[in-house]
């Protein structure tokens, strides 16, 4: 049995995805070619394990790729976390009053089950019911599926990552309502 969440605990787990998805937004950025340093440790043991500086840090090149997976990453536990928030706290979510409510919540279930199948390499996958649709949330994002099924997703598809953590946050408001 799924274990329920408190709208308190709910309104938590969802800043914490939103800090998560931040940091990433600025290790991103920091692991370009912006003359930023990574401090790498110099050795690191956790009970029967230890590493040192050279096995630990990563080459200029695996900074940018690390940087382009973490935001990938935690664009998936964002999504994923507004997915689930909105499952629980609001009754009928895909068919709320609230066009931008119930938008936002069609767009958290298509850009989670894109992740889902693929974290690393998300790709658009539509259900009859939303295939060749218009989610909109009103000054925040607009997702247009049409032409998208079956295609990676790009950022630019719903707006970039600013939009997805106005999305975010959109939601956080609403739940805290």
């Amino acid at each position: 049995m799924r274990r329920k969440f408190s709208a308190v605990e709910h309104r938590s787990l969802l800043t914490g995805a939103i800090l998560q998805f931040k940091l990433a937004l600025a290790a991103r950025f920091l692991a370009g070619d912006h003359g930023f340093e990574f401090p790498y440790l110099a050795g690191y043991s956790w009970g029967k394990h230890t590493q040192n500086a050279e096995q630990l840090s990563l080459s200029k090149a695996q900074e940018e790729l690390a940087g382009s997976i973490l935001e990938h990453t935690a664009t998936y536990i964002l999504v994923l976390q507004v997915d689930r928030d909105l499952q629980d706290l609001i009754p009928d979510r895909f068919q709320n009053p609230d066009s931008n409510l119930k938008a936002a919540a069609g767009i958290a279930r298509l850009a989670r089950n894109a992740f889902a199948h693929n974290p690393l390499a998300p790709t658009w996958e539509f259900q009859p019911e939303a295939a060749n649709k218009i989610f909109h949330v009103s000054e925040i994002l607009t997702l247009h599926t049409a032409g998208l099924d079956g295609k990676p997703v790009e950022r630019t598809d719903y707006g970039g990552p600013l939009a997805l953590l106005a999305l975010a946050e959109f939601i956080m408001a609403r739940i805290t309502q």
